[in-house]
C-alpha cells in the first residue's frame, strides 16, 4: 500500500492552511519559552537561556539570579512590551513552570497585570506555591478577569522569599483566554524553531520559490518562511522576521542533491539565543551552520499554510507532500501537523 500523499500543482490559491490558533485546544493561547518575552521585572539579574535535558518546550529554559536584598524578585514575561491581547471583562489565566536550583525550598507566586492603551488597571495575584529544595520544576498559576477597559495582559513569576545570587529557572510560560491554567501550545513560537516536511518536489532545484511551510503574509505579519529556494541552485532557505517587517533570509550552504521527483524529509532548526540556523536532509546534516543575529520569530497573527505563502497565492509548491510539522523548540513538541496519512490520497 502506497503511503498517502498530497499532490500540490505549483499554481496560486492551492495550499493547506489553518487559522492563527491554539491547536491543541479551543481556547486563545500564547506561549513562551526560552528567553522569548522575558524582561527584569525587580531584582534580579542575568536572564540567560540554558541547555536542560528536562526542558517541556525544546532543550532551553530561562536562568537568572535573585538580586533581592528585600526578598524578592521577578521576571515578566511580554510581547514587544505590550503584553499579549485580552479583552476586557473576560476570564484570563496564566502559568508559568518554575524552579530552584540553590538548595533551599522557596516561595513563588505569578501575578497578571491588566492594561488599557498602556495603562494600568490591576492585577490578579495567585497563591504561594512551594519551590522544592530538590530542584523539581513546578507550576505557578493565577486565574483572574480583567478589568472592563483591558487590552493587554502581562504576567511575572515572583520568588518572595530569595536570597541574593540563588538560581532559578523558567521553563515555559502561556496566558490564555479562560480560567483553566494547564499549560498549552500555541503555534506562535517566540523561541527555538524547528520546521520539518516529507516531499517529493517536481522540480528540487526550481526557478522559482516553492514555499514548504509559513506563517508569512504581508508586513507587518512576517513570522517565518521555510522553503525550496530560488536560483536553481537546489539550496534551502528559512526566512525569519523579528518584528514582523524586518527580513533575515537564511541560506543552506550546500544543495539538497535530491533527484527531480524523488522523496526527502526536509528540515530547519533556529537556535533564538544565537541565531545558529541549521538545514537537513533525511536527518543528515547540510552544509554548514548558517549565523544569523540572536533574536526570537515575531509572533503575529498570521495563518500557518503548508505549499504556499499565507496569502495564497504567493510562490505555491509544486510535487507531493507526505506530511509537515512545526515543533515548539528544536526537537520539542509538535504544535501544528499536516500529515495526508490522516485522509486518501488528494491532489489540489
Amino acid at each position: 500500500m502506497s503511503t498517502p500523499f498530497v499532490t500540490f500543482p505549483g499554481t496560486a490559491g492551492n495550499y493547506i492552511s489553518t487559522d492563527d490558533v491554539n491547536l491543541l485546544d479551543a481556547d486563545t493561547a500564547h506561549c513562551y519559552q526560552s528567553v522569548g518575552g522575558w524582561t527584569i521585572r525587580a531584582q534580579a539579574d542575568t536572564l540567560t537561556n540554558e541547555t536542560e535535558a528536562t526542558a517541556s518546550v525544546g532543550g532551553k529554559v530561562l536562568q537568572f539570579l535573585a538580586n533581592a536584598p528585600a526578598g524578592q524578585c521577578s521576571v515578566l514575561t511580554e510581547t514587544g512590551g505590550n503584553g499579549v491581547a485580552v479583552g476586557g471583562s473576560v476570564a484570563v489565566s496564566a502559568v508559568i513552570r518554575a524552579r530552584t536550583l540553590g538548595g533551599v525550598a522557596r516561595t513563588g507566586r505569578v501575578v497578571m497585570e491588566y492594561y488599557a492603551a498602556g495603562v494600568f488597571k490591576g492585577q490578579a495575584s495567585g497563591s504561594d506555591v512551594a519551590l522544592p529544595a530538590d530542584g523539581s520544576w513546578v507550576d505557578v498559576a493565577v486565574s483572574g478577569t480583567t478589568h472592563a477597559d483591558t487590552d493587554n495582559v502581562l504576567a511575572y513569576l515572583r520568588v518572595t522569599d530569595a536570597v541574593d545570587n540563588e538560581t532559578f529557572q523558567i521553563d515555559r510560560s502561556c496566558i490564555r483566554t479562560g480560567s483553566v491554567t494547564s499549560f498549552v501550545r500555541s503555534v506562535r513560537i517566540v523561541g527555538d524553531l524547528d520546521l520539518r516536511a516529507r516531499v517529493a518536489a517536481d522540480d528540487w532545484t526550481p526557478a522559482a520559490y516553492n514555499r514548504l511551510i509559513s506563517r508569512w503574509s504581508a508586513p507587518p505579519d512576517f513570522a517565518w518562511s521555510f522553503a525550496i529556494r530560488t536560483s536553481s541552485d537546489g539550496k534551502l532557505r528559512l526566512d525569519i522576521s523579528s518584528d514582523g517587517t524586518a527580513i533575515t533570509s537564511l541560506t543552506s550552504t550546500a544543495a539538497t542533491g535530491v533527484t527531480d521527483g524523488a522523496t526527502a524529509v526536509v528540515k530547519v532548526t533556529r537556535a533564538a539565543a544565537s541565531g545558529d540556523t541549521i538545514f537537513y536532509v533525511d536527518d543528515v546534516k547540510l552544509g554548514d551552520t548558517v549565523a544569523s543575529a540572536a533574536f526570537g520569530p515575531y509572533v503575529g497573527g498570521e495563518d500557518l499554510t503548508v505549499g504556499v505563502l499565507s496569502n495564497g497565492t504567493t510562490q505555491p509548491f509544486d510535487g507531493d507532500i507526505y506530511w509537515a510539522e512545526v515543533r515548539d523548540g528544536i526537537d520539542g513538541p509538535v504544535v501544528a501537523r499536516m500529515d495526508a496519512g490522516d485522509t486518501a490520497k488528494a491532489t489540489l
